[in-house]
């Protein structure tokens, strides 16, 4: 009979990569042979800032739609406890994982329960796969009562990994067993998948050649110098992308001629890391695929966000010199040609370590 095993990670939705690390894991354990799916649940948190943010609902629209195309969801929407007895009976492993799970300005009230606090008692299988914090050892607060509720939480997992090294260093705080640095989920699959995905954008985009693509976030004045600087340095055009749906400054966005300023659905997105030939980034998962599509890139640096998920990610490629903190950083900064025969050695290595986490956590016992 084959295992099912349920997955709990931050709700998806217009975040493209909270989308596709779900859609990740998902496809790494389908293709282990195991029954998925990625648990519904809603927090007051997300659905208030859905009410205020009523352009995140067309956003959305996209993200939804390769939700239900690739990502198989629970029917049970998890809200409490009750709902945590019935998964127990349908799951023989419960995930906690990828993204900031582990944040509690990304949980709020939930916090606990992305330690699979509700499902104490479920006599299921419960593991860590590359658990965020988010922030470094000295940024992360806890009081006795929370070390040891924590402390309990996790002495029953069967297996624990973080995706920062400097997570590793909080967990300590708490738990005594062994704790994994493993890759992201979107890191576990070849760009060739990814590539796959979007071959249909791909053979309709009408490519601005050479050119530079920026994915913001937050976007700043401070960013679009950088940007700016970049692309006339480079002789490169621009096509962009941000969370944002208007930039401040309108006069510096007609100064950039930017010919592409739009939400993407998840396979534009992609499709537009494909084809760059230097990328401009503050995001976490833009960082990401930047580098699995083996592009020259720059991330500037977004610590409200969570720069420990920056650093160590760099620092595990030696890339730790593509990271600037604002403008002043960047014109001072001289950057080698980005050598990926090594960063894909390593990415390999990592890839089977990682691997190697999930099947020996799940291998029947």
């Amino acid at each position: 009979m084959t295992k099912r095993i349920g997955i709990l990670t931050l709700p998806i939705g217009a975040n493209v990569g909270g989308v596709l690390q779900a859609f990740a894991l998902n496809f790494i354990l389908i293709g282990m042979g195991y029954d998925v799916e990625t648990l519904k649940n809603y927090s007051d948190r997300q659905l208030s800032k859905r009410i205020l943010c009523l352009y995140r609902i067309f956003v959305e629209y996209y993200q939804r739609r390769f939700i239900r195309r690739y990502i198989r969801r629970s029917k049970i929407v998890i809200r409490d406890e009750a709902g945590f007895e019935k998964i127990g009976k349908l799951y023989d492993a419960l995930i906690t994982g990828s993204d900031q799970v582990w944040r509690e300005e990304c949980t709020g009230s939930y916090y606990y329960y992305y330690y699979l606090a509700l499902a104490k008692d479920c006599l299921v299988k419960k593991i860590a796969y590359a658990a965020s914090f988010g922030i470094g050892p000295d940024e992360w607060q806890a009081d006795n009562e929370r070390v040891e509720k924590l402390r309990r939480l996790v002495l029953h997992f069967t297996g624990v990994s973080v995706r920062e090294d400097s997570g590793i260093d909080i967990c300590r705080r708490f738990y005594d067993g062994k704790v994994l640095h493993v890759l992201d989920p979107t890191m576990l699959l070849s760009k060739d998948t990814y590539l796959l995905l979007c071959s249909k954008i791909l053979k309709n985009l009408k490519v601005i050649k050479p050119h530079l693509f920026a994915y913001i976030l937050d976007d700043t004045a401070d960013k679009w110098r950088i940007i700016r600087n970049c692309a006339d340095t480079a002789s490169l055009g621009i096509t962009a992308y941000t969370e944002r749906k208007k930039i401040k400054n309108l006069f510096l966005l007609k100064d950039l001629h930017i010919a592409h300023y739009m939400f993407p659905s998840v396979e534009q997105w992609l499709a537009n890391f494909a084809i760059a030939d230097f990328i401009v980034t503050d995001s976490f998962h833009g960082t990401v695929f930047s580098i699995l599509f083996n592009k020259q890139f720059i991330v500037v640096a977004n610590k409200d966000r969570g720069q420990a998920r920056f650093d160590s990610l760099l620092r595990m490629f030696g890339l730790q010199d593509r990271l600037v903190h604002d403008y002043e950083d960047y014109v001072q900064c001289k950057w080698e040609t980005i050598n990926y025969s090594v960063v894909n050695e390593i990415l390999e290595q990592e890839r089977k370590k990682s691997l190697a986490f999930l099947k020996e956590c799940l291998r029947d016992e």
